[in-house]
């Protein structure tokens, strides 16, 4: 069976990856920014404070659930081979990766799609919160996407 997590390891570890990349960003961004302006980190994580919010009440534990359901059934393929976790995890997030550039790619080429995701471009700053700023309708309509690769 694959590495088994409980949901609340599983919000902890999302959470201080996120606050890790987070700060690396903004480490980075401090040493060469991109604007002199201080950019829309208040808008910006505004929204990511509202989209969280809402993604939390739709679908808090989704892809926990998603993920013990596939391993109990022998869905997907680290629930069919034996990879430790020191394979597992590095392979989880290059794939989950890969699915959010395709997802990426499609907001830019599909109409409707684009009209959400200009919510992400609209920023006049660009800056580490930019990559927070997105529409909340964008962030469901790619949850489905997002729980079939959790399947795979």
């Amino acid at each position: 069976m694959g590495v088994v997590m409980t949901e609340t390891e599983y919000q902890i570890g999302k959470s201080v990856g996120f606050v890790l990349a987070l700060v690396m960003v903004l480490g980075l961004q401090s040493l060469r920014p991109h604007s002199g302006r201080q950019g829309s980190w208040r808008v910006n994580t505004s929204l990511w404070a509202l989209n969280a919010a809402i993604l939390g009440l739709l679908c808090a534990g989704c892809a926990c659930a998603v993920s013990r359901w596939a391993e109990a059934h022998e869905i997907g393929l680290l629930n069919r081979i034996e990879l430790g976790a020191w394979a597992a995890i590095p392979l989880t997030v290059l794939v989950m990766d890969f699915v959010s550039y395709v997802w990426h790619r499609a907001n830019h080429r599909i109409s409707l799609l684009w009209r959400l995701h200009q919510v992400h471009h609209s920023d006049s700053n660009f800056t580490a919160t930019t990559a927070l700023r997105f529409h909340f309708g964008e962030l469901i309509l790619a949850l489905p996407l997002r729980l079939v690769a959790v399947l795979s």
